[in-house]
């Protein structure tokens, strides 16, 4: 069993989490602070005893540069790649508004 959390699912339809915007352009220099917060929100439960699958869009580097990487013996990675196309109609299928896949 794992615990799988979707970076996505914890902002609004506007892309925002508490009010700051994080998917707009603009928004590159709060994103290291955004993965670093998932990757503790992961460690508390692998404290617990339950693996995490975080399914998100960081790269390798990004995880190895954020403070919370030493809460972890170990980083496993696989990259999901697709067209825009199909990213978009993966959204939609999932209930996401027009203006939130932009």
């Amino acid at each position: 069993a794992f615990a799988v959390f979707d970076m996505d699912e914890i902002l609004d339809d506007s892309g925002a989490l508490l009010g700051m915007p994080l998917t707009h352009a603009g928004a590159e220099g709060a994103w290291p602070a955004y993965n670093d917060l998932w990757l503790r929100f992961a460690a508390l439960v692998v404290r617990s005893g339950l693996p995490v699958l975080l399914l998100g869009p960081l790269l390798p580097h990004e995880v190895e540069a954020a403070p919370a990487r030493h809460l972890f013996a170990a980083v496993r990675f696989a990259l999901l790649d697709g067209d825009d196309g199909e990213r978009a109609a993966r959204l939609r299928r999932r209930g996401w508004t027009p203006g939130r896949i932009a």
